[in-house]
């Protein structure tokens, strides 16, 4: 995997830099100030402004308290893929949580190129210094451990079966293909994959990126870097848990009014009620949660 990777990286630093000898000598240092944030070394010698890239699962405050009761242990599952939901609606006698064909599809091809079964993979994401992809959840569970031979893609997943990765279609070929192209392994290759991403998002002229735009870039919203995880996880495998100062601040703003009027709506009060719920079960897990106020120096 590592040449295919690295070749790209190669690719961007010659485009970078192909018209002047020092833009070439800022993009040479930028990525490798990358690298140094990557594996928490800091964008520059004896830095101590790290970062390190690790891995991360956001989560619904309404799912947080489910998550914290359960104690890990052979054959035990705390945090629950899609088909762990089905599963578990099916046994319930529950309104069933069916897996889309869909997500069928791009599950089996991702299986086909990494050997995991589709049922024990759980997608999570690379972070440095942010609160994690808060579309799928307020409060972000970041791993003590990222696994050597993670397999890591460079896009969300369901990418594979829209266009043009598709193609039009989703047949087994050209999904593998789709598959085989964006993929590679934590060890190997994730240095070399943010490389790639940092210089597609951030325009790298004659100026040393920072952590925050380093940071910034790697997780940009929903674009970010899939890490499939075999196997589930618990609150025991959590190094802490980080929220965003915008969720925050909306916390602080529905109990300000709710003491202090216009009185919050019901919906409101009830995210709130969960949110405080939620932090009570990290708590008696000895997992407090930390509110990211910034990635790091932006500029």
């Amino acid at each position: 995997m590592s040449a295919k990777w690295k070749q790209r990286r190669n690719s961007e630093l010659a485009g970078a830099g192909r018209r002047k000898t020092e833009q070439r000598a800022f993009a040479t240092a930028n990525s490798q100030a990358i690298d140094g944030v990557v594996k928490d070394l800091g964008p520059d010698p004896g830095s101590n402004a790290g970062g390190g890239a690790c891995v991360v699962f956001n989560m619904s405050n309404e799912n947080i308290t489910k998550f914290c009761a359960v104690h890990g242990g052979p054959g035990v599952k705390a945090y629950l893929n899609a088909y762990d939901l089905e599963a578990l609606s099916i046994r319930t006698g529950a309104t069933p949580k069916q897996v889309s064909e869909r997500r069928r599809k791009v599950d089996h091809a991702v299986q086909k190129i990494t050997g995991i079964p589709a049922q024990d993979i759980y997608f999570g994401a690379v972070e440095v210094n942010g609160s994690g992809m808060r579309f799928y959840g307020d409060y972000c569970l970041v791993l003590k451990v990222a696994r050597a031979s993670e397999w890591v893609l460079d896009r969300n997943s369901w990418d594979i079966a829209r266009p043009p990765l598709a193609n039009g279609n989703l047949l087994d070929g050209p999904m593998q293909w789709a598959v085989q192209s964006i993929s590679g392994k934590w060890d190997e290759d994730l240095a070399h994959m943010l490389v790639v991403k940092v210089f597609t998002s951030v325009r790298v002229s004659s100026r040393r990126l920072t952590t925050g735009q380093i940071s910034n870039a790697v997780l940009n919203d929903e674009d970010y870097l899939e890490v499939l995880r075999q196997g589930s996880f618990s609150a025991d495998d959590v190094a802490e848990v980080r929220t965003s100062a915008t969720e925050s601040a909306r916390d602080a703003s529905i109990g300000d009014r709710a003491a202090h009027g216009p009185i919050p709506s019901f919906a409101e009060l009830q995210w709130r009620q969960r949110r405080l719920q939620a932090e009570r079960a990290l708590n008696q897990r000895n997992l407090d949660v930390r509110v990211v106020t910034a990635p790091g120096r932006i500029r």
